[in-house]
């Protein structure tokens, strides 16, 4: 079975000391990378697409699950 899931992360949208950027900039850019995807894209849960592959069960055409890493986030 050819089963292929394309895993897209983002690491943050707001500008940092170490990539600075025009004020919402960073959700701009994200809302035009969405809005590519709902047109382009079947957007599948991380999570139930790999219980998908595990169990061989097809994943929808252009198959796409999003990750956040928010790490650099101060607590």
């Amino acid at each position: 079975m050819d089963a292929w899931l394309l895993v897209l992360g983002w690491h943050n949208v707001e500008p940092t000391w170490f990539f600075p950027a025009a004020p919402d900039a960073g959700r701009r850019g994200l809302a035009r990378q969405l809005a590519f995807l709902r047109r382009f894209a079947n957007v599948v849960s991380l999570g139930t697409a790999l219980q998908a592959l595990v169990e061989r069960r097809p994943l929808p055409p252009r198959a796409v699950a999003l990750t956040f890493d928010d790490a650099t986030a101060i607590v």
